[in-house]
């Protein structure tokens, strides 16, 4: 499933949370900062209809800052999904993760 999904399916829930089961550390809540492709001003699909890639920007709070893993996080709006997520850096405002779509 995760192979048909496009950064437009994302988009809505941009400044959604997501939560996730981060396992001894309880329920995480992730807020969706950002869904873009990777080279910007990119189509969600291609006049082929491959899609494009593209990236979903998360931020969580400051702790724990969970390891990159596959989490299964929910929202109302998107669902169930297994995704990769990888820490990209931890500031004031929390910490940030991203998970990238080829």
């Amino acid at each position: 499933m995760l192979d048909k999904l496009t950064v437009d399916d994302f988009r809505p829930a941009v400044g959604q949370t997501f939560s996730l089961d981060a396992e001894g550390a309880g329920t995480v809540e992730l807020a969706l900062v950002a869904a873009r492709t990777i080279e910007p001003d990119a189509p969600s699909v291609d006049s082929a209809g491959r899609r494009s890639p593209f990236a979903l920007d998360f931020r969580g709070p400051a702790d724990p800052v969970l390891p990159q893993s596959i989490y299964r996080l929910e929202n109302d709006g998107v669902g169930v999904l297994e995704i990769f997520i990888v820490p990209t850096g931890r500031t004031d405002a929390g910490t940030d993760y991203e998970a990238i779509f080829t």
